[in-house]
């Protein structure tokens, strides 16, 4: 059930920007939720999502888009920075 991808196993075309897990963490601490929260939330273990906010690996696109709903942002947002007011994923 655990959805982990490393880096060579990512299909996207460009690889997520540095800080996504930052931006990740700030954004589960504003939406006050903890990490258990979140894992539940999408499928995975605890330690996934520390893997992901310490950047050591990458949610798979699937979960990404499960964790931006949670979270209430866009996937776009949470891997490159971009707007997260754009098209809600």
């Amino acid at each position: 059930m655990e959805e982990m991808a490393s880096s060579s196993m990512v299909r996207r075309t460009n690889d997520p920007t540095p800080g996504y897990g930052d931006r990740l963490r700030r954004r589960r601490l504003a939406e006050n939720r903890s990490r258990r929260d979140l894992a539940d939330a999408v499928g995975v273990s605890y330690d996934t999502v520390g893997r992901w906010e310490t950047e050591k690996g990458v949610p798979a696109d699937t979960t990404v888009v499960k964790v931006a709903r949670y979270l209430h942002t866009t996937a776009v947002w949470l891997l490159y920075n971009g707007d997260p007011r754009d098209g809600h994923q």
